[in-house]
C-alpha cells in the first residue's frame, strides 16, 4: 500500500460519526499550527463505543503524513484540564494505541512513528511528571515510544510536543504554587 493511500484507508475503517476536524475538547485547546492539513482525527470515545471496545481510552487519535520524510504519524492525545495522574494518563493513551492498531493497515511499505501526547490545562506536578518520564514506554507494532507532554492553549503546542520542545513543568509548577499562595494570603488578609 502506498503511503498516500493510508489516510483514505483509515477513514474507511472509522465510523463516520467518529471523525472530527479538531483535537481540542474537554476544556483544552490544541493548537494545530504546523500539522499538515491532510489528516484524520478520531473521537476515540465514540469509536470505542461504536466498536464495543472496553478499557481506558484517550480523547483523540490523530493520523497525518510528514511529507518530506514520508512517515505516518500516529498521535494518541489525552486532554486534561484539571489534575494529572500519570498512571491514568498513560493507560488512556495506551487505549488509543490499541485502537490505532485496528485502524492502520498492516504493511512494511513505509515508516510509522507513534507519539502519544498528554495535554494539560494545569501545570503538571513534578512528581507526576517524574512518573511519566520514569515509565519505560510502550510499543506500537514493535515500535517503541514515550509519552510527550504539552500545555493546553499554547501556541504551536502540538507541533512542539511532536517535533521540538516538550512542556517542562517543574519550575512552572513552583511559580504557579507561589502565585496561588500569594493570592490566598491576599484574600485572607482582606
Amino acid at each position: 500500500m502506498k503511503l498516500s493511500e493510508v489516510l483514505a484507508e483509515i477513514r474507511t475503517r472509522v465510523d463516520e460519526d467518529s471523525l472530527t476536524d479538531s483535537c481540542s475538547g474537554e476544556g483544552c485547546a490544541v493548537d494545530m499550527t504546523d500539522i499538515p492539513d491532510e489528516r484524520v482525527i478520531v473521537l476515540v470515545e465514540h469509536e470505542f463505543e461504536f466498536r464495543k471496545m472496553e478499557g481506558r481510552r484517550c480523547d483523540r487519535l490523530l493520523f497525518f503524513i510528514s511529507t518530506p520524510e514520508n512517515i505516518l504519524f500516529i498521535v494518541p492525545i489525552e486532554l486534561k484540564s484539571g489534575k494529572i495522574r500519570a498512571s491514568r494518563g498513560i493507560r488512556q493513551l495506551l487505549g488509543g494505541v490499541k485502537l490505532a492498531d485496528y485502524l492502520v493497515p498492516e504493511t512494511n511499505d513505509f515508516e510509522i512513528i507513534c507519539r502519544p501526547v498528554l495535554f494539560s490545562g494545569n501545570v503538571i506536578h513534578p512528581q507526576q511528571y517524574k512518573r511519566l518520564n520514569q515509565w519505560g514506554g510502550g510499543a506500537f507494532r514493535n515500535l517503541f515510544f514515550k509519552v510527550r507532554t504539552a500545555r493546553c492553549s499554547e501556541e504551536r503546542s502540538l507541533a512542539d510536543a511532536l517535533f521540538g520542545k516538550a512542556a517542562q513543568p517543574s519550575q512552572d509548577w513552583r511559580d504557579e504554587r507561589s502565585r496561588l499562595r500569594d493570592t490566598l494570603l491576599d484574600r485572607i488578609s482582606d
